[in-house]
């Protein structure tokens, strides 16, 4: 065989590879590019009906419709969170498992000492920065300055759901009881939608939470909003820096997924997730709701999500 017949032969081999090589690139680029192939699951920590839970059903249904697969909410409760994150934390990084998250999901890591932390997940995307507001039956107190004033008086005798040491409602309630000097009772409560309800019902006095919760319940006359911690959309409810106190809370919603989640994916969830905050039923819910629209994709979610983590462990020294 002559020298150029050789040359030759291996100049076709390399083109032969390189067409074998592009072909199989673009089968594997075709594979992530059909996602979603199957239904998509969004893993929740606590019961049907809590703030959370109606968020991720309202999105869900929405991307539903943009991608043309279910999303199921599966409610995944127990172990102070553990069973939902454990679970999210274990399952595939195939795209096809994501899990929503709030603060309360960096302090139960904490406070549980659970063997987890936020680099177990992949961030995509931050939603909403949700209003805390304090709320009472209708016929309990005029304003927060009569509240106050009651409590005062009377100390020890108001009940309130408990939160879980380290989240945002207990940092609210622990400052307001230390810069008010306020003496309140605390009833533990698993959370959710459970709280307005021992309200209503008379079992508890006060609760701290998120409009959505509470909000039909307002809308009934059942329930009132004393005072709003961060500004309440659409209402002229004044804040807890309106009657002279320096307290300041957050509280996010977020999107995860299990570590390692193709980024191409989680770049395609959070564009789907963008488009739902152009659908004007979801508009219409989280306005109803008095949601704050805060999106943000994978690296600044990565951001706030750490920063607060961190925030929350400096509390709980």
């Amino acid at each position: 065989m002559s020298y150029r017949k050789i040359i030759v032969g291996m100049l076709g081999m390399v083109c032969l590879l390189a067409i074998l090589g592009g072909c199989a690139d673009k089968a594997g680029t075709e594979a992530q590019s059909g996602w979603p192939e199957k239904e998509i699951h969004f893993i929740w920590h606590s019961k049907a009906g809590s703030s959370g839970d109606i968020l991720l059903r309202n999105l869900g249904s929405v991307i539903e419709q943009n991608l043309g697969k279910a999303v199921v909410v599966e409610n995944r409760e127990g172990a102070g969170g553990y069973n939902a994150w454990d679970y999210l934390r274990k399952a595939a990084p195939d795209g096809y498992t994501f899990g929503g998250v709030a603060p309360t999901f960096l302090s139960s890591m904490l406070i549980n000492k659970m063997d987890i932390t936020p680099a177990d997940y992949d961030p995509v995307a931050v939603l909403f920065t949700d209003p805390l507001i304090m709320y009472c039956r209708t016929d309990s107190w005029k304003d927060f300055d009569d509240f106050v004033a009651y409590v005062k008086e009377n100390p020890g005798v108001v009940k309130i759901a408990g939160g879980t040491p380290g989240n945002v409602d207990f940092m609210a309630l622990r400052d307001l009881k230390e810069k008010a000097g306020l003496d309140i009772k605390e009833v533990p409560f698993e959370g959710g939608g459970e709280a307005p309800v021992a309200v209503v019902g008379k079992h508890l006095d006060i609760g701290i939470g998120e409009y959505g919760e509470i909000g039909p319940m307002v809308e009934s006359g059942k329930l009132k909003i004393l005072v709003s911690f961060n500004p309440l959309p659409g209402t002229d409810v004044k804040t807890i820096q309106d009657y002279g106190y320096d307290i300041h809370v957050e509280k996010f919603r977020a999107i995860v997924a299990p570590k390692g989640t193709p980024r191409e994916i989680i770049d395609q969830m959070y564009q789907a997730i963008s488009e739902a905050f152009k659908d004007p039923g979801f508009i219409k819910y989280y306005e109803t709701a008095k949601m704050v629209p805060n999106l943000k994709g994978p690296e600044e979610a990565a951001q706030i999500i750490n920063e607060q983590y961190e925030q929350i462990k400096k509390t709980l020294e």
